[in-house]
């Protein structure tokens, strides 16, 4: 994972807190199938993006800032 970067809680089940030390330009949550499932291009240093409509499974979330593109895996349960 890139320095400064925080994703939790993991698992998470109905709020997700992405924070990082570079403003995120674009996130993108993806299934384990590759389909892009949620994309935002938010523009700042901290979101939360609300998961309780997204199915319980396995998903990467996908974070473009200045730095480059990171990829973390990310569990939702119920």
């Amino acid at each position: 994972s890139q320095a400064g970067l925080n994703i939790y809680p993991n698992p998470a089940s109905s709020r997700l807190t992405i924070a990082s030390a570079e403003a995120i330009q674009e996130i993108r949550m993806i299934d384990v199938l590759g389909q892009i499932v949620y994309a935002a291009e938010p523009e700042t240093e901290h979101y939360e993006l609300n998961v309780s409509a997204f199915k319980a499974g396995i998903y990467f979330i996908q974070l473009i800032t200045e730095e480059g593109q990171t990829t973390e895996r990310l569990q939702i349960s119920r």
